[in-house]
């Protein structure tokens, strides 16, 4: 959903879990695929928008916002990351089953490629884009906390969701080629790349990426992460580079919320 769309929709519409929302076929630019989004703009637009509910917003590392006390469980964080292109994402503070404080993920939007190219005498673009991602850090924060579970009975029917969606929108240089079931908590969604692997940075070839999905079982969340398996330039021993992005999601949160965030973020890679 390109930014121009989503400007004016609340947040459960934007999260779509009342109705299906059609496919539409992913606008990409050839000419000028990155557009210039200034991100401090955009972040200082999100703390000049005040508080949270009682949290005020805390400027961190110049790419991440806070609110609350990172110490305590409900605190909030947005968060610009740069893996792959560039994408917001909206996190909260819970304690998993062994009291451990852990960010969960509850929305993602992506920024490269997400919404039109505007003239130059439109500035607003930074603006827009910071009240969104407030007013939906706002509906979150009014949301039931998650909570962590000592079992995940629905675990292969999300898997086979993330499966299907990412079939349908994944990357145009990769070709979805199948799931495997590791364990009854691990499954791995996995992609070919066009042609015989691409080059990456640092002289290595890439011949595929995993999407992994897990229940950790010891902190009652669902993990899941997506990394490039490669090799050096010429050799054939391929192995897991650092993860593009590792999300912690509850069982709790809905399956077609969890689905939305994982599109989002494997548009930016």
């Amino acid at each position: 959903m390109k930014f121009v769309e989503w400007a004016g929709k609340s947040p459960d519409v934007v999260f779509g879990f009342n109705k299906s929302v059609p496919l539409k076929k992913q606008i990409r630019y050839t000419e000028e695929p990155l557009e210039p989004l200034k991100i401090e703009t955009t972040i200082d637009e999100i703390v000049n928008l005040g508080k949270i509910g009682i949290k005020d917003p805390v400027k961190d590392f110049g790419s991440i916002v806070n609110y609350g006390d990172l110490n305590q469980a409900g605190s909030l964080q947005i968060k610009f990351s740069p893996f792959g292109s560039c994408r917001a994402t909206i996190m909260r503070r819970i304690s998993d089953l062994e009291g451990e404080l852990t960010w969960l993920t509850r929305y993602a939007v992506p920024v490269i490629n997400d919404y039109e190219h505007l003239s130059e005498e439109d500035i607003s673009v930074e603006k827009l884009l910071a009240v969104r991602i407030h007013e939906i850090a706002d509906y979150l924060d009014k949301t039931p906390l998650e909570t962590p579970k000592n079992k995940y009975e629905k675990l292969e029917e999300l898997v086979i969701m993330i499966a299907t969606n990412m079939k349908m929108k994944h990357p145009q240089v990769m070709n979805f080629q199948g799931v495997m079931k590791e364990n009854e908590n691990t499954y791995i969604v996995y992609f070919s790349y066009n042609g015989y692997g691409i080059e990456a940075p640092g002289q290595r070839k890439v011949n595929q990426f995993n999407v992994y999905v897990e229940f950790v079982k010891h902190k009652g969340l669902i993990r899941c992460w997506g990394a490039e398996y490669s090799a050096p330039h010429l050799l054939y021993n391929y192995e897991p580079q650092s993860p593009e992005w590792d999300e912690y999601f509850s069982p709790d949160q809905n399956k077609n919320e969890i689905v939305t965030i994982l599109e989002n973020i494997f548009k930016t890679y």
